[in-house]
């Protein structure tokens, strides 16, 4: 199964579950560009960067099904602060500072966050940057 991004860039729909999978893909992945699908306790920042190295990643897709961190937001550091009592805190507090970098240090273009419930699977966003990736 191949993902296209409105780029046109395609890859290669690759699981990634546990941690020694993310060891097998930096060795052993063919070259060619892959839509990785994690589960969320396994999008770090050190491994998404290690596995942005390899050259080899499309996008990552984020499977969610319960057993997410307490403190995980893909790209604030304070989420919803602005909306609650910690709004006029100067500065806002960091709660979540390493995951919310990730989308900025990412050169892998597109992240998108899936639940997983009760055989459903809904899409909860997705987040593209295009300003920050680099084409050649």
């Amino acid at each position: 199964m191949m993902l296209a991004s409105h780029f046109g860039d395609t890859g290669v729909i690759y699981n990634v579950p546990t941690e020694e999978s993310i060891k097998t893909f930096e060795a052993s992945a063919p070259n060619d560009k892959f839509a990785l699908v994690m589960p969320l306790l396994l999008v770090t920042k050190d491994n998404l960067q290690r596995l942005v190295k390899t050259g080899k990643v499309a996008a990552v897709i984020v499977k969610v099904d319960g057993k997410q961190p307490m403190s995980f937001s893909p790209d604030d550091p304070c989420p919803n602060c602005e909306y609650s009592i910690l709004r006029d805190m100067n500065p806002l507090p960091q709660w979540n500072p390493a995951v919310s970098i990730m989308a900025i240090e990412m050169h892998a273009c597109m992240l998108t966050i899936i639940h997983m419930r009760l055989g459903h699977v809904a899409l909860q966003g997705a987040v593209s940057i295009p300003d920050l990736c680099h084409y050649e």
